[in-house]
């Protein structure tokens, strides 16, 4: 039985930058059975990715929202 990974704080398939983002991080979890739950009315495909209405136990979760870019720069201060 392989990994799932859920991937939180997700915002639209239709926006292309963060299309571009699950697409990546699907690509490079291929081994992994990768899931998503987004509010899109009618998601767009993308490769590899399992859209579900709710994300269930996972066995790690990768945060794709913008709170990564907003706490970075404190972050790096602290490294």
């Amino acid at each position: 039985m392989g990994l799932t990974i859920g991937l939180v704080n997700t915002y639209s398939t239709l926006n292309i930058g963060d299309a571009a983002i699950y697409s990546a991080l699907t690509a490079l979890a291929s081994e992994a059975e990768v899931v998503a739950q987004f509010q899109d009315s009618v998601p767009d495909y993308i490769p590899g990715l399992q859209i579900v209405p709710q994300i269930r136990h996972c066995d790690a979760y990768i945060s794709v929202g913008g709170d990564i870019f907003t706490h970075i720069p404190q972050i790096l201060k602290q490294i």
